[in-house]
């Protein structure tokens, strides 16, 4: 059970009060208190509505909480709940008549439950990472989740406070306040999270070092449960926790808590609590005074006892030393068999595992002992103890396999059962002893192995292979060999063929072998003089390369030879031929490597690199010195670190020569690649088309200049012509514009505002009403697109990135742009193909761009379609919006961004500002916006804007 800080900073336990008094005396004036405040919440009780839902026995309230959070509540031996939660709400349930059914779960899942209204009620603390899972917790605190840390009795007590946790690594419950506190200090690196908090008292228990950090009361069950008497509990002075009901039913809350309250103020809690958390606290009842006297009958009797005991003292010292000379004897020839015994009581239902040492012993339940054997294995091994506790049978034998503590690693036993002890003719106690027998396996699995391989390379080896006996007389050859000396097997046996017959005129023999290791040569063997064997086919003279290795025994005595060879006759010849071609190689190559030398000392020199590139795969290489290649690009490495400026001459290239286009190549590109100052890297590529003997391109090759300086002194001079030409033209030209479109509408208003003074009839004054209007708010626009361009271009507008379904949003934006300019003969579409699209976006900037161009789109389409449609591809949200309307001219499509541009809405009274803002607002987003049109047919606008996606839900295809 997670855990959250409280408002307290001094460290109590649960066992104190206010002020650091016993939680008896802290308490004592409260219990005082209890019936007036019983009575006062009484009424608001009385008054209270019934719950949310009716529990009965076919809709009973689900109480999950987690298996874990010992003593609270945890599964028992047998897999049923337990512990004071399930307790108390076995009491409170009762009291309240309401049915009810106990889960328990891990803890994250409990909570997923409860949140997912899977169940009613869980308890857990008053934690901020509990809210994502329920609404309401109850008012009253069930119990102070205090700190404590677990550490061996024989090391210091390293964590005293909370500060210690930075220096000081402690094994934590995963997911519990500890966990969370030691992560929002920035400690996660000190935390050690388990999930299983008993077999980590285990371990630090049976290890002797490392420290636990959980609440005290568990630690302290689980302490005494495990019988760690080598572990001490030490308080830890850091926040506690408030242990409440937590629910999504205000009302069932509040019944919980008038119910708990009542409880608690007739002690009926105060069982359960010693039960659980203070069972060494329970109060002796006093004895009857005829209880005393037999008391005193006993005590005299085991006073006689002890005198009588003194006579057999020696005797027992006796039985004791020869008990203990048997087991000695018994454990080492335990030990040396490496054997293991372990005991099954039949009525306790657990296991005794017995070491080798006589004190060496452990009493382990179902659970525990089933730990280290696989599911199958474990059941295997209780159906043979049911068959012998029910006489089925009276011994068996099992092979099964088991997990090493140690290390993980599985391990083959044989165990045997059998009975031990029988008891009014029923089996008591089985005894089981277990042999590791996973070396002997190992062992035959290798030689079943190592014999197969042998007879694998043996038969199938591409080289003749024969065994010889110690007296040299061939035993087995395989089929190779057969081949080259043209006999078979029955025919070597048949003949009786020595090694001094294979080997023909040779000198060596089988007696050669005076404790050589091997014996290697390449013999020259002449079988046309005479034929030793009578079934001999082989003629001729042969070369022949021959391997003999020995096999001797453990004393050394000579048990046969293996033999490998082959017919080198050819290979001899190739060998001769080879080594006077190598001859002229060399000083050929010594030619070649005089030119290699020129070229490369040119190369260096001259600041230049060679490339290659190969149409086959793609592959283009530079290199700094022949046959030294520097760099090996791919296609798409070539591009990626190519500028966007030269991105297209690059693909074009690329594509001329996949083409196998027989052309030369001259180009300046620019990459993305910074030089020593920062300067862009430009390079000049020479290439010219290699043919092979048919006279198709195999390949291309050339020179690579660096023009980087070059490039860049041309750069800078351009750029500073440009910038003093274009601040004079944007100047004049943005104050002309702007003095033109504001005075145009003010003086439209003005004129007509004058009107008024002069002589006219009643008609004309809606006239200049409506005139006065349309340029008013042709003005206004004006003035607040120049305002917002304004801020604009002094980077003042915030991009506001918040989580936003656009999936919902986006079809607003369109409709609201569209609402009050919709035209009978043209249709408005909105393409969504997404039930839930959740991005991380400013929603306001990027409607008021759709808005925009949503806008003009609809302005300029009298018939046909507009159609708006979006989707998000790689980490890009692009929405496309397309008409059927006017279009744009060509002439007019490149000035289509320039500020107070009114060229192509005129007629519909733009301001020449929307699409610029769009433009800027996209850019600062991190986008971009382009436009395609045709005058006539209609203009397609593509808006990309980066984000990152959170949730996607495509909608089902039809």
């Amino acid at each position: 059970m997670r855990e959250r800080p409280h408002k307290l900073t001094k460290h109590s336990s649960p066992r104190e009060g206010l002020g650091g008094l016993p939680l008896r005396e802290s308490l004592g004036g409260l219990w005082l208190l209890l019936p007036v405040l019983f009575f006062l919440i009484l009424p608001s009780s009385a008054q209270t509505p019934e719950f949310r839902r009716e529990y009965t026995t076919e809709n009973p309230l689900v109480y999950e909480d987690a298996w874990d959070l010992w003593p609270y509540v945890f599964l028992d031996d047998q897999g049923k709940p337990t512990g004071y939660n399930v307790d108390l709400l076995k009491i409170i349930f009762e009291e309240l008549g309401i049915p009810y059914v106990i889960h328990l779960k891990p803890t994250v899942q409990a909570l997923e439950d409860l949140r997912n209204g899977k169940s009613d009620l869980m308890l857990g603390m008053v934690a901020n990472f509990h809210d994502e899972y329920t609404t309401h917790y109850g008012r009253n605190s069930l119990q102070l989740f205090t700190h404590s840390v677990a550490h061996p009795s024989n090391e210091t007590q390293s964590v005293h406070e909370v500060g210690d946790l930075a220096t000081q690594q402690v094994i934590v419950h995963e997911g519990s306040f500890s966990h969370h506190l030691m992560q929002d200090h920035g400690w996660g690196e000190n935390a050690i999270p388990r999930g299983d908090m008993d077999k980590a008292i285990l371990r630090v228990s049976a290890e002797g070092k490392g420290q636990v950090l959980w609440n005290t009361m568990s630690l302290k069950w689980l302490i005494h449960q495990y019988h760690a008497d080598n572990l001490t509990l030490s308080p830890v002075d850091m926040p506690s926790g408030d242990y409440r009901f937590m629910a999504n039913d205000e009302r069932l809350l509040e019944k919980l808590d008038n119910a708990f309250t009542k409880l608690k103020a007739a002690e009926r809690l105060k069982p359960l609590e010693q039960k659980w958390f203070y069972p060494e606290e329970i109060e002796e009842k006093e004895f009857p005074k005829w209880l005393k006297y037999v008391a005193a009958a006993i005590g005299f009797i085991i006073l006689s006892l002890i005198i009588a005991s003194l006579f057999y003292k020696l005797r027992e010292r006796r039985v004791t030393k020869e008990s203990r000379l048997r087991n000695a004897r018994l454990a080492l020839i335990l030990k040396t068999c490496k054997v293991k015994i372990w005991t099954y009581d039949v009525k306790k239902k657990n296991f005794t595992w017995y070491g080798y040492s006589p004190h060496d012993r452990k009493t382990l339940s179902f659970k525990e002992f089933g730990r280290r054997y696989t599911p199958s294995d474990h059941k295997r091994l209780m159906d043979a103890i049911d068959q012998i506790a029910n006489k089925q049978q009276t011994d068996l034998q099992l092979e099964m396999n088991v997990m090493d503590g140690e290390n993980d690693e599985k391990r083959a036993y044989v165990v045997i059962l059998s009975v031990l002890r029988y008891e009014k003719g029923m089996p008591r106690t089985i005894i089981g002893t277990k042999r590791d027998v996973t070396e002997v396996r190992n062992k035959l699995k290798k030689d079943q192995e190592l014999m197969m391989r042998y007879q694998s390379v043996f038969n199938t080896a591409m080289v003749d292979m024969v065994y010889y006996d110690r007296e040299g007389y061939i035993e087995n050859m395989n089929t190779r060999a057969q081949m080259t000396f043209k006999m078979d097997l029955d025919e070597v046996h048949d003949e009786h063929v020595n090694l001094n017959d294979i080997l023909s005129e040779s000198d060596f023999g089988i007696k050669d072998f005076g404790g050589s290791d091997h014996f290697y040569t390449t013999m020259f063997l002449d079988y046309s003089k005479e034929k030793p064997l009578e079934s001999r086919k082989i003629t001729g003279c042969i070369d022949y390369e021959l391997l003999l290795v020995p096999v001797y025994d453990q004393t050394h005595q000579l048990l046969g030879l293996y033999g490998s060879g082959r017919e080198v006759t050819e290979m001899v010849e190739t060998y001769r031929q080879a080594q006077r071609s190598i001859k002229q190689l060399i000083k050929t190559l010594q030619e070649v490597a005089d030119h290699v030398d020129n070229i490369n000392y040119a190369l260096q020199v001259g600041g230049v690199r060679m490339v290659t590139y190969s149409p086959q795969n793609h592959i283009l290489t530079i290199y700094h010195r022949m046959h030294e290649a520097q760099y090996v690009l791919t296609q798409q490495r070539c591009i990626q670190l190519t500028d966007e400026t030269s991105k297209h001459i690059v693909m074009r290239l690329l594509r001329t020569m996949d083409r196998l286009q027989d052309t030369g190549i001259n180009c300046d590109i620019q990459s993305t690649l910074r030089v020593r100052g920062g300067k862009q890297l430009c390079l000049q590529l020479q290439l010219f088309p290699v043919f092979d003997e048919e006279g198709i391109v195999k390949e291309y090759s050339g020179i690579c200049r660096d023009t980087t300086e070059i490039k860049h002194t041309e750069h800078m001079l351009q750029l500073e012509t440009e910038k003093a030409q274009e601040v004079e033209q944007v100047k004049n030209k943005f104050l002309h514009n702007m003095c033109y479109e504001i005075r145009t509408p003010l003086n439209i208003v003005v004129g007509f505002a004058e009107m008024f003074e002069k002589k006219h009839s009643p008609e004309e004054e809606d006239v200049f009403i409506q005139q006065i209007k349309e340029n008013s708010t042709y003005l206004l626009n004006l003035i607040n697109d120049i305002l917002f361009l304004s801020r604009l271009d002094a980077k003042m507008v915030e991009n506001n990135k918040q989580p936003c379904d656009f999936s919902q949003t986006f079809e607003g934006h369109c409709h609201m742009a569209w609402a009050h300019k919709q035209q009978e003969k043209v249709k408005y579409v909105v393409e969504n193909q997404y039930n839930q699209l959740i991005v991380n976006i400013d929603d306001t900037n990027i409607g008021r761009i759709i808005n925009q161009v949503v806008s003009n789109a609809v302005k300029h389409t009298v018939t046909g379609t507009v159609r708006c449609r979006y989707e998000y591809i790689g980490g890009k949200l692009i929405i496309v919006v397309e008409d059927t309307g006017t279009g744009i001219a060509p002439d007019k499509l490149e000035h289509i961004f320039e500020r107070f541009n009114t060229s192509s809405n005129v007629s519909q009274g733009g301001t020449g500002l929307g699409l610029p803002i769009c433009r800027e607002l996209a850019t600062q987003l991190g986008g971009t916006i382009d436009i395609s049109s045709e005058a006539g047919k209609g203009t397609s606008v593509w808006i990309t804007i980066p984000c990152e996606a959170i949730s996607i839900e495509h909608k089902a295809e039809i």
